[in-house]
């Protein structure tokens, strides 16, 4: 009963000893309306493993189409072997929040229509719906539906995926610019920005139901979601909201950069005045200069003609974009990684960074080339851990990130690194040291 409680949609299943692990559980059925708030959150440590009270043939395709059945099972199993304490709250948590809060962007956008199973083409498979939480920078919980692009078919649900990318000299590039000229720079973000393009014409994708928001047909079986609109996940999701964004801005008047296509620039005569307009686009980010902010100035123009077409938000002057804290005052814009580096220092030393780093301002030994040269060499005699190894490439990736944004200090020393990505036995040490350098300043 009270599994068939969770799979109503009344609760969610919550650890109440560490570790702390939410999982919202799909609703089998319709939810309950907005009169029925539900039982009261209970506590019960009888035997939850019955299962869900629904009727055969359904069982089988209900546990198929839904991966968070099978999860809160294994939970609550496991709650019960340990002896740990599990509550069932109502879904009126921020989790819940954010989910209904996304759903509410598919339903405004028309992302999809539910059909039967028997409408689905012969042939076609269906593409499942995940959900993807992020904390966002205001502490708030995001909810993201996304399509498992990687199930999805070359040449049956896509045809061509490339999307191009503010570029970060691009983004050097714009903030020297800012600077010189006295530019004012602020950013706009696209609320949902992938559900605003459109897919091309004839080109459809078949999915699951959303976990937690299943439906019936008229056949007794769960209904599958035709996709029309680029939602997240999808292989070519990117290209098609930039095949929507980027000919407005030409038609706008906006000229393409030839060198990076996600910068456009813009000037005209407003009020007697030469006016300067700036954008960086990076996917739903806008990175907006502009050189007058009057109410019939040329940026109050544009960002109102866009408002009027798309969701939009103004994020207000620009702190931070790719991971890139920006500042600006008295004419001068200053670019560091001081959030994100430490962030890394914090993950990847724990326990403080060790009194021999702080020795030299150096991002790596003089041995380091030695060091790699030895570790390729014996790379065919070592078995390295899986776990060391993927914590080594991870770190590395992030050094690499960091000496290609702003700290080109490192340059050398992690390009090093690179080459020994699946023997890191004998440089964990020196992935260390880099990151103890990055923490210090230049």
């Amino acid at each position: 009963r009270l599994l068939h409680r969770c799979a109503s949609g009344y609760y969610f299943a919550v650890l109440a000893s560490p570790p702390c692990s939410t999982f919202s559980v799909s609703r089998l059925f319709s939810s309950p309306s907005a009169s029925d708030g539900g039982p009261p959150p209970v506590r019960d440590r009888d035997n939850v493993m019955g299962l869900p009270n629904v009727p055969e043939p359904h069982v089988r395709e209900l546990r198929e189409s839904n991966e968070l059945i099978r999860r809160t099972v294994h939970i609550l199993r496991a709650a019960r072997d340990s002896g740990a304490e599990y509550i069932l709250e109502h879904p009126a948590d921020r989790s819940s929040a954010a989910e209904r809060a996304e759903i509410a962007n598919h339903a405004s956008s028309q992302s999809w229509t539910y059909i039967d199973r028997s409408e689905v083409p012969s042939g076609r498979s269906l593409v499942r719906l995940i959900w993807v939480y992020k904390r966002k920078r205001s502490e708030a919980l995001k909810a993201r539906l996304c399509v498992q692009g990687c199930s999805q078919v070359h040449g049956v649900d896509y045809d061509q995926t490339f999307c191009a990318t503010l570029r970060p000299t691009s983004l050097r590039t714009l903030s020297s610019i800012a600077a010189t000229c006295g530019l004012k720079m602020r950013r706009w973000d696209f609320v949902a920005a992938y559900l605003q393009g459109e897919l091309e014409d004839g080109e459809v994708v078949y999915c699951h139901a959303p976990p937690g928001y299943a439906t019936l047909g008229a056949d007794g079986r769960p209904q599958v979601c035709r996709v029309e609109k680029p939602v997240y996940g999808m292989a070519q999701a990117g290209r098609r909201w930039q095949r929507s964004l980027f000919p407005l801005l030409r038609e706008w008047g906006f000229t393409q950069c030839a060198s990076d296509p996600c910068v456009f620039t813009l000037s005209r005569d407003v009020d007697r005045a030469q006016q300067r307009l700036i954008l960086g686009c990076y996917v739903d980010d806008l990175f907006t200069l502009y050189s007058h902010d009057s109410p019939n100035s040329l940026y109050e123009r544009f960002t109102s003609d866009l408002s009027s077409r798309w969701n939009m938000e103004d994020e207000g002057p620009i702190s931070d974009l790719l991971r890139v804290d920006i500042s600006a005052a008295d004419g001068c814009v200053t670019l560091s990684q001081e959030n994100y580096i430490s962030h890394l220092v914090d993950t990847y030393l724990p326990d403080g960074v060790p009194l021999s780093f702080h020795k030299t301002q150096a991002p790596a030994a003089d041995d380091l080339p030695a060091t790699v040269e030895d570790a390729l060499r014996t790379k065919p005699e070592r078995t390295v851990d899986d776990t060391l190894r993927q914590s080594y490439q991870s770190l590395v990736g992030a050094l690499l990130y960091c000496s290609t944004q702003t700290r080109p200090d490192v340059a050398y020393a992690v390009g090093l690194l690179c080459r020994a990505m699946s023997c890191p036995t004998e440089l964990l040490r020196a992935k260390k040291g880099i990151s103890t350098s990055l923490g210090k300043p230049c």
